[in-house]
């Protein structure tokens, strides 16, 4: 029998990590990092607001972003040389303005009264919660030409000390005075002209500072890097894509995934392609590009990693593509791997395993087991012991399946879930009082097509092309994390592509839903109250006391919205 505890492992904040270590009840009163605390949980004790007062939540500060002379700012360009957003590519070009319509994803870090959080185009907003007045705007002048997949978000920062630090979209980790927002270093960690870039917000483990890299659409190989919180000087460093010398990527070339489904590959084929693809590895994929859970009792970071590259055409790539599309177990202090768990090897599908990753623990007979859990793009739930990466669940889908497991043609082959599918990057948050993992999920069916290609700078190394069959819709769902069955399931108005889910100890479930904040019953998923805020929410609500008082957080695209009852001072 497998029974989910109550408190979530790994949730102390250790002094040197995170401002408020030192402080008696400071982790509540906070939300120090953007999963709450190193389990990533996005649970929070707090729980002055709920289902009594509800009705009396409000808007109480709106803080705008900044954008005035944007272009400039951030390029150093004229208000007639623009920016242009395609899918799957963002680059310079003397086009059309996109102003409040971009998607932010950011997470707000609060500290001491102060959020700090960031907007597309690299900036860095410090904004008092109790006025909404900002504090400080970092810019940070970047390259001309950054080429990046989903359009030029960002996630979020890491407070620690008196240091705020943040990845860019130019593929550098800039440490800025958390009191002024100057910049105190700034240090490459990609090289943008080979397509790497940042868009997850950073971790601080003690002394280190440790963020991952995106650009799996454009043939890099994925890492994940470690730097000195002081100085910047670089620390370690995990290709997530392991060469020759490491073992290889090709792995065990497996027949079946984990949980036993069977894979439609030609192993023999494979194998006698090795000596025909040597190099391939070399641009091989598996960006980092959501933030690591961390578990502090052992030192441990769990770490998801995206696609192999091309993501659709593996004619280039034989073997299972070592490490894409997996979880894998790091010290954190060497970056030396524990182990890992591929959950789509030699994926056809762009399924990456990159979404947040919950630190709990969980009753299995008569032991309790350290576990972690991570919604996939797969629509499933997958819980693992995290001291060997056992699998211990895998749940019902959330979201329809049909032909998982199909190959991809010149015509193209209709799959769901597949990219765009499942749990795509949204934060799931876990919810100790029931056992349940609350996970936003999108429907999408998807036509993948083949169309080959070749690795060429500058342009995606993707090997198909993805379009919506058409009929999608969004869901968010309460997964039992000891069975894996379905406790309740509702639809929501927009699909949760990127907003995600924060509960609280009074048994509230905040997400946003288009314009809208939805506050409902955790145990039921019943809709209790629906905010319109105003403008579309991509980010995740976050809670924390300010005066005594408990307030709510987000990220919409206008600006930073926080939340109060009405009639608190």
């Amino acid at each position: 029998m497998l029974t989910v505890l109550l408190a979530a492992c790994g949730s102390d904040v250790p002094r040197t990590a995170v401002l408020d270590a030192t402080r008696a009840g400071g982790a509540a009163r906070d939300w120090a990092m953007i999963g709450g605390d190193y389990a990533a949980t996005r649970y929070s004790p707090l729980g002055q607001i709920d289902s009594t007062n509800l009705a009396r939540l409000e808007v109480r500060t709106r803080s705008p972003f900044d954008q005035q002379s944007l272009a400039e700012r951030v390029f150093g360009v004229s208000d007639s040389q623009r920016v242009w957003y395609r899918p799957r590519t963002w680059r310079f070009q003397p086009r059309r303005w996109l102003g409040a319509s971009e998607r932010q994803t950011s997470t707000p870090v609060v500290v001491d009264g102060v959020a700090y959080f960031t907007g597309s185009y690299n900036r860095v907003l410090a904004v008092d919660v109790a006025t909404g007045r900002q504090r400080w705007v970092y810019r940070h002048h970047m390259q001309r030409v950054p080429l990046v997949c989903c359009g030029p978000h960002n996630r979020g920062v890491a407070v620690a000390g008196e240091r705020v630090y943040v990845g860019t979209l130019d593929a550098r980790l800039v440490a800025l005075d958390r009191a002024a927002g100057q910049p105190v270093w700034d240090v490459a960690v990609g090289d943008p002209a080979a397509s790497y870039s940042i868009t997850a917000a950073p971790i601080v483990v003690d002394d280190l500072v440790i963020i991952g890299v995106s650009g799996g659409e454009y043939g890099i190989r994925g890492f994940l890097a470690a730097f000195d919180a002081r100085t910047g000087a670089p620390q370690w460093r995990f290709w997530t894509v392991p060469s020759p010398a490491e073992g290889g990527w090709w792995g065990r070339w497996s027949r079946v995934t984990p949980d036993g489904d069977s894979l439609p590959r030609d192993i023999d084929r494979e194998k006698r392609d090795s000596a025909r693809y040597p190099d391939t590895w070399q641009h091989g994929g598996a960006p980092v590009w959501m933030t690591p859970a961390y578990d502090t009792a052992t030192g441990v970071l769990y770490v998801g990693t995206g696609n192999p590259a091309p993501a659709l055409d593996d004619s280039p790539r034989p073997g299972d593509n070592l490490f894409g599309c997996s979880i894998l177990a790091l010290d954190a202090r060497t970056g030396t791997l524990r182990w890992y768990v591929q959950l789509s090897p030699h994926d056809l599908w762009d399924r990456d395993a990159s979404n947040p990753i919950e630190l709990f623990s969980l009753r299995v007979g008569d032991s309790v087991v350290p576990a972690l859990a991570q919604a996939n793009k797969t629509g499933r739930v997958y819980v693992l012991d995290r001291r060997n990466g056992r699998l211990l669940v895998r749940s019902d889908p959330f979201v329809p399946v049909k032909d998982m497991f199909a190959r991809r043609s010149p015509a193209g082959t209709v799959i769901y879930p597949a990219v765009g599918g499942g749990n795509v990057s949204a934060p799931s948050a876990y919810w100790p009082g029931g056992g349940l993992l609350i996970v936003p999920g999108v429907h999408r069916p998807t036509r993948l097509r083949l169309d080959g290609g070749t690795l060429q700078p500058g342009r995606s190394y993707y090997g198909g092309q993805d379009a919506s069959a058409g009929g999608g819709w969004g869901n968010i769902s309460a997964i039992e994390l000891a069975t894996g069955r379905i406790r309740w399931q509702h639809r929501t108005e927009v699909p949760p592509v990127n907003t995600g889910a924060l509960v609280t100890a009074s048994g509230l479930l905040l997400y946003g839903d288009g314009s809208s904040l939805v506050a409902a019953d955790v145990t039921t998923g019943r809709v209790l109250r629906r905010l319109d805020v105003g403008c579309q929410i991509d980010g995740t609500p976050v809670t924390f006391l300010q005066g005594g008082r408990q307030r709510l957080a987000l990220v919409c695209r206008a600006g930073l919205l926080t939340f109060g009852l009405a009639g608190q001072s």
